[in-house]
C-alpha cells in the first residue's frame, strides 16, 4: 500500500468520528476519546477531536462522498502526514494551494483544521483567535457562495489578510481557486502554489475501495475499468454512481455518464487537402509529440495559432483533430459562455479557470472561440469600454500566462480578425494568422469519408457527394449528413446515397447560366493575378452562392503601379464577364467585401490615405463616404477603376482561349485546385513590370499620384 493511501485512510478514519463532520451525515458519533483541541473561527468553540489511535467503539454512518474524495486528494497531494506537517507546518511556512474550486473551499477548510492538524496545533483564519506562532496555524481562503465567489470584494479581502499575515510568525496556507488572480505584488510575494491533486483514476480507485470495501477485497483494482475521462465528470454523477450498491453497478453507471466522446471525430490523418491550417495543425501537433519524447524544446515550437474565417468553416472541427491526434487533452471555451456567468468579476473568473484548468492538464490544446467578439480597446464605440478594456486586459493577460508555461497549445478563432484588439495579433500570443476559408474539395471528401465510414458507402459514392458539395463549410457538411441520418429513420431503414443526395444539392439543381457566369468571373480573376505576377491563386471554386478565388499575394512595394495592379485584379471578374458574355452583371458588386466594394477603397485611398494622390503628402483618415460625396473625387474614383477593367480585359483578350477553358473546367469540377489549376495558369503570359505601369502620361488627373514616397498596400487574401 503507498503511503498516500496510508494518509488518506487516517483522514478518513477521523474524519467518521470528528463532530465536526456530525451534520454532514446526520447523526452524531458521540464523544469518544476525545484527547485534542482544534480552534477556527467558523466555530469559536475548542473541538474535542478523537486521538488517531483510538479507534470508535461503533461504526458512524458513512461519510458524504465529496468530503471523501477531497481527503483523498489532500493525501495525495502531501503523500505523508510527515510531508505535510514539516513543509506546511513549519514556522514561519508560507504555501499557496490552488487547483479546488469555489465550492470545495468550505469542505478542505473543514477537513484541514479538524483531521490534518497534529495534537496542540490551533488553526484559524484570524490571527486574533492565535496566540503563540510555535502552536498556531493561518488558514486563508476567498469567502465563497455555493459554487463562485460569494461577492466583488471577496478577492480584495482574501489580499489584505495575506498582507497582514506576511507580517507574522505563523506558519500560513492561502486557497488560492483557479477562478481568481491575486494582485501582481501579491503573486510575485507569494511561492509558487501547489496544486491539489485532480480526482485521477489512482484517487477514484481508492475512493472505490473505501466506499465496497467488501466488493472490492481481493478482488483486481478497479482503476482500469474507470473512464479515462473520471476527472471530467460533474462530481453529482461521481456522487450519483457511487449509490449504486455494488461497485460493478456503480462502474457501469460511470461508464455510461462520462463523458465518452474524448477520442471521437477525426484525426489529422483523417482531413485531407492542401490548407495552409491543415499544414500548420499538422506541424503544431508533430512538434508537440516531439516535446513529449524530449526531442524539442519548447521554446523553439510555435506554440499559438489564430484560426480566422466565416462561420463554419471547421475552425474547432481542425482543433478536435488536432486534439485527437495527440494524447493532449482538450478544452473548449468562448467569449459567450463566460459572459454568461454573470457580470465582469464572473466573466473573468470563467476565462481565468479555464486557461488554469489547460495549464493545470498539460499536455492540452485549449481553443478559444469568438474571441472577435470583445472588440478592441481602441473601438470608437464608446458604449461598455470600460467593461470591453478590462475583458481584453484579462484575457492578455492569461494568454501571456500559458505562453510563459510549457505543454499548452493555444488556438484562437474569430470571423473577423480586424474586429481584434492589436495586442492580440502580436507574435508572441499568437504566433501564425491563417485564414481558414470554406474546405476544398479533398477536405470535404474527408470529412464525408469520416462521418460515413460506417455505412457501406464506395470510394466513387463519396467522391460524387465531395463533388455536389463543394462550397458547403462544415457545418453544412455535418448538418446535411444528420438530416439524411433522419429520412432514413423516418422511413425506418439504414441509410442510402439516396437520402445523401436529397440533401446535397446536385449540379444539376443549379442554374447552368449562372453557373457558367460564376466560372467566367472567377477565372477571369485568377488569369489577371497570374498575368500581373501579383499573388499565387491556390483554389477556384463555385459555392452555393458565388464563387471564390483564393490567392495568397504577394506583397508589393506600395508604388502607384502596384496599386493598379491590384485593381486590375479586382476588376477583372467583370471584365471577364463582359468579354465572354457581352455583358455583365452586379456579381462584383454588393456588400462590404464584395470586388467592387475593395475596389472603390483602394482607388479612393490613393487620394485620402497613401499620400500619391490628388492631395499630396497628406492622411485624410477613414473618411471614405464623405470623401465620395465630392463630384470630382468620384471622377478621379471612377476614372480609375474605369481604366484598371480596361486594362483587365485587354489581358483577358490575349488570354481568351484559356479563360474559356478554364470556366469549362470550373463548371464541370465545381473546384479548380493543386496540379489541375496550375496546368492552366501554366499558359499565362506574366507581365514585366514596367509592362504592368501605365505609360499614358495625357491622365491630367494620375499626373500627381506618380509622386511621393511608396508606401505599403492593403493585402487581401481572396477576390
Amino acid at each position: 500500500m503507498t503511503a498516500w493511501i496510508t494518509y488518506a485512510e487516517t483522514l478518513i478514519a477521523r474524519m467518521r468520528v470528528s463532530p465536526e463532520f456530525d451534520e454532514l451525515h446526520g447523526a452524531s458519533s458521540g464523544k469518544l476519546g476525545r484527547k485534542r483541541q482544534y480552534h477556527d473561527r467558523w466555530d469559536e468553540n475548542a473541538l474535542d477531536i478523537p486521538d488517531k489511535t483510538e479507534a470508535p467503539s461503533i461504526e458512524p454512518p458513512d461519510l458524504p462522498q465529496r468530503a471523501v474524495s477531497l481527503a483523498l486528494r489532500l493525501a495525495r497531494t502531501w503523500e505523508s502526514e510527515n510531508a505535510f506537517e514539516d513543509g506546511v507546518l513549519a514556522p514561519r511556512a508560507l504555501t499557496c494551494l490552488s487547483g479546488m474550486r469555489p465550492g470545495e473551499i468550505s469542505m478542505i477548510k473543514r477537513i484541514m483544521t479538524t483531521v490534518m492538524m497534529p495534537a496542540g496545533r490551533l488553526a484559524a483564519s484570524d490571527p486574533a483567535f492565535l496566540k503563540q506562532p510555535e502552536n498556531g496555524f493561518l488558514l486563508l481562503a476567498p469567502a465563497t457562495d455555493g459554487d463562485s465567489i460569494s461577492a466583488r470584494h471577496a478577492v480584495r479581502d482574501l489580499e489584505e489578510e495575506i498582507r497582514h499575515a506576511l507580517d507574522l510568525a505563523y506558519p500560513t496556507l492561502v486557497l488560492v481557486p483557479d477562478e481568481i488572480r491575486l494582485n501582481p505584488d501579491l503573486q510575485a510575494a507569494l511561492p509558487a502554489p501547489v496544486r491539489l491533486a485532480s480526482l485521477d483514476r489512482d484517487i477514484m480507485s481508492a475512493h472505490f475501495r473505501h466506499r465496497y470495501p467488501d466488493c472490492i477485497n481481493g478482488q483486481a483494482d478497479p482503476a482500469p475499468q474507470l473512464p479515462d475521462d473520471i476527472s471530467d465528470a460533474p462530481f453529482a454523477v461521481i456522487s450519483a454512481a457511487l449509490r449504486e450498491a455494488t461497485a460493478a453497478a456503480a462502474l457501469v453507471r460511470l461508464k455510461s455518464v462520462a463523458r465518452s466522446d474524448r477520442k471521437a471525430g477525426p484525426t489529422l490523418n483523417d482531413i485531407s487537402g492542401h490548407a495552409p491550417a491543415l499544414a500548420a495543425a499538422r506541424m503544431m501537433v508533430d512538434d508537440l509529440k516531439r516535446w513529449q519524447a524530449g526531442d524539442c524544446q519548447w521554446q523553439d515550437m510555435i506554440r499559438s495559432m489564430l484560426l480566422y474565417g466565416p462561420p463554419g468553416t471547421g475552425k474547432s472541427y481542425l482543433a478536435r483533430a488536432m486534439g485527437n491526434s495527440t494524447d493532449a487533452y482538450f478544452v473548449q471555451s468562448s467569449f459567450s459562455e463566460w459572459q454568461s456567468k454573470g457580470h465582469l468579476g464572473d466573466f473573468l473568473a470563467a476565462m481565468r479557470k479555464t486557461c488554469a484548468d489547460a495549464r493545470a492538464r498539460k499536455p492540452t490544446i485549449l481553443i478559444l472561440d469568438e474571441i472577435d467578439s470583445a472588440g478592441s480597446r481602441f473601438d470608437d464605440d464608446g458604449h461598455a469600454r470600460s467593461y470591453r478594456r478590462q475583458a481584453i486586459n484579462g484575457l492578455l493577460e492569461e494568454i501571456d500566462l500559458i505562453m510563459q508555461s510549457e505543454g499548452v497549445i493555444l488556438l484562437g478563432a474569430c470571423n473577423d480578425p480586424n474586429a481584434l484588439d492589436p495586442a492580440l495579433l502580436r507574435a508572441g500570443r499568437f504566433d501564425l494568422k491563417i485564414e481558414m476559408p470554406r474546405p476544398d474539395r479533398d477536405g470535404i471528401l474527408s470529412m464525408l469519408r469520416q462521418k460515413l465510414e460506417h455505412d457501406g458507402l464506395g470510394a466513387t459514392d463519396l467522391d460524387a457527394l465531395a463533388r455536389r458539395s463543394t462550397g458547403m463549410t462544415a457545418a453544412d457538411i455535418d448538418a446535411g449528413v444528420r438530416q439524411a441520418r433522419t429520412l432514413a429513420r423516418a422511413a425506418n431503414r439504414a441509410l442510402s446515397l439516396a437520402d445523401l443526395e436529397r440533401v446535397f444539392p446536385s449540379q444539376a439543381s443549379q442554374d447552368p447560366e449562372r453557373d457558367w457566369r460564376v466560372a467566367v468571373h472567377e477565372a477571369g480573376h485568377a488569369i489577371v493575378t497570374q498575368a500581373l505576377g501579383m499573388g499565387t491563386v491556390q483554389r477556384v471554386a463555385l459555392l452555393g452562392d458565388g464563387g471564390e478565388s483564393v490567392i495568397d499575394r504577394m506583397p508589393t512595394q506600395g508604388r502607384i503601379c502596384d496599386i493598379e495592379s491590384a485593381l486590375t485584379c479586382l476588376m477583372a471578374g467583370r471584365a471577364a464577364e463582359m468579354l465572354i458574355l457581352g455583358n455583365m452583371s452586379s456579381g462584383a458588386g454588393g456588400p462590404v467585401g464584395s470586388d467592387l466594394e475593395q475596389a472603390t477603397a483602394l482607388a479612393l485611398r490613393i487620394d485620402t490615405n497613401f499620400g500619391i494622390g490628388e492631395h499630396g503628402p497628406t492622411w485624410l483618415g477613414d473618411i471614405a463616404t464623405v470623401s465620395l460625396r465630392d463630384s470630382d473625387q468620384r471622377r478621379r474614383v471612377r476614372v480609375r477603376l474605369e481604366q484598371a477593367e480596361q486594362h483587365a480585359s485587354a489581358i483577358l483578350a490575349t488570354h481568351q482561349e484559356i479563360l474559356t477553358q478554364m470556366a469549362r473546367d470550373l463548371v464541370h469540377e465545381r473546384e479548380l485546385t493543386g496540379s489541375p489549376l496550375q496546368k492552366l495558369l501554366s499558359d499565362v503570359i506574366v507581365q514585366s513590370k514596367a509592362s504592368v505601369q501605365h505609360q499614358d502620361a495625357s491622365r491630367a488627373d494620375e499626373d500627381d499620384t506618380k509622386k511621393g514616397a511608396d508606401v505599403p498596400i492593403q493585402e487581401k487574401t481572396s477576390c
